[in-house]
């Protein structure tokens, strides 16, 4: 990664060389432009997210292959929610002449009604109550009716250091590269509603109770840091209007323990993990006073995928631990955002 990420990096500097033919150490910070806050609005014109359950290594360990057959798949097409969702947010910026921070956060509140496809054998964050007890596992019927409200949030947090910035000879045209490192959190109180709870049914092997309906409150999250490279560029008069581009192109592998990640984690897992987020903004701003008026259009693209698999590597430890499936998942939010705001 780190060789990719200097190979970007040198592809920058020598094409903004050559076509400037100059180049100041620490890039360059225009004059009413050290801070900038905006006000987003738009929404996710794809959401998509899937689990799959793929082997569970102890049906092998017991000579039990037949009973991979009950492996499950669950995807956001299952509960209705994979069309648009509307989304607010903030972003702030902070410009030093070798330093830039950005902070984004956005909020989202789908709320879907649907009917269950299958029998959706769910484990769920916030308790089940049933005559008097509490259960983490909830049965949707096929054909039932349920809801779900879902309030999220995403924030990332990005420093970039910038090097070196390229300036061309009449002052009119900026390129400021960068490296980049940062934080992405998603974070969601969820709500799922499937009517009154109506008994209880065991499942899987060991069997869990599950309740038949019932009403559940969550909530869950997820934090990841990530790495790549980013570009600046402003064009236009001092005074006068200005465009900027804003490209950031971020990364994360990893593999490991689930247990650096989530905070709903409560078996541990293998995971190998690939994440890309690419995330451009073009904005017009207009000088007014001693402020700018800025306005432009975000679109962010985030897709992820990756495997969770069992840490048992022998038989015997396979079968005391008797660990469920193990899975594969991917997400992709891709999202476009209106931006409005001020710079000084």
């Amino acid at each position: 990664m780190s060789r990719q990420l200097g190979a970007c990096a040198a592809g920058l500097a020598f094409c903004a060389t050559a076509a400037f033919g100059g180049m100041q150490w620490g890039g360059y910070v225009h004059e009413g432009w050290e801070h900038q806050f905006r006000a987003n609005a738009g929404g996710i014109f794809e959401f998509e997210g899937m689990v799959e359950e793929t082997t569970r290594k102890y049906y092998d360990a017991v000579g039990r292959q037949s009973s991979q057959g009950d492996a499950e798949r669950y995807g956001t097409d299952d509960f209705d929610a994979d069309g648009f969702h509307g989304m607010l947010g903030l972003s702030w910026n902070r410009n030093w002449q070798g330093f830039r921070l950005q902070l984004d956060t956005s909020f989202l509140n789908p709320e879907i009604d649907s009917t269950a496809s299958r029998d959706y054998w769910l484990t769920v964050q916030g308790d089940v109550d049933y005559r008097g007890r509490s259960y983490d596992h909830m049965l949707i019927p096929a054909g039932s009716p349920f809801s779900m409200e879902l309030l999220g949030n995403m924030t990332e947090l990005t420093l970039s250091l910038v090097p070196f910035g390229f300036q061309s000879e009449n002052g009119w045209l900026t390129v400021t590269p960068s490296l980049d490192a940062g934080l992405l959190a998603l974070v969601g109180q969820y709500t799922i509603d499937a009517g009154d709870a109506r008994g209880v049914r065991e499942y899987q092997n060991p069997p869990e109770q599950f309740v038949v309906g019932g009403h559940s409150d969550g909530f869950g999250g997820a934090a990841m840091p990530q790495v790549g490279v980013g570009v600046n560029i402003v064009a236009g008069e001092a005074d006068g209007v200005q465009l900027e581009l804003d490209a950031h192109y971020l990364m994360m592998t990893y593999n490991g323990s689930t247990g650096f990640f989530t905070t709903a984690e409560h078996r541990k897992k293998d995971l190998d993990l690939d994440h890309r987020n690419i995330r451009v903004r073009g904005a017009m701003s207009f000088p007014m006073g001693k402020t700018r008026l800025i306005a432009g259009l975000q679109v962010e693209l985030i897709d992820l995928e990756g495997t969770l698999e069992s840490t048992g590597s022998s038989r015997e430890e396979i079968i005391a631990r008797r660990e469920r499936f193990d899975k594969e998942f991917a997400f992709t939010m891709h999202s476009v955002m209106a931006t409005l705001g001020f710079v000084f």
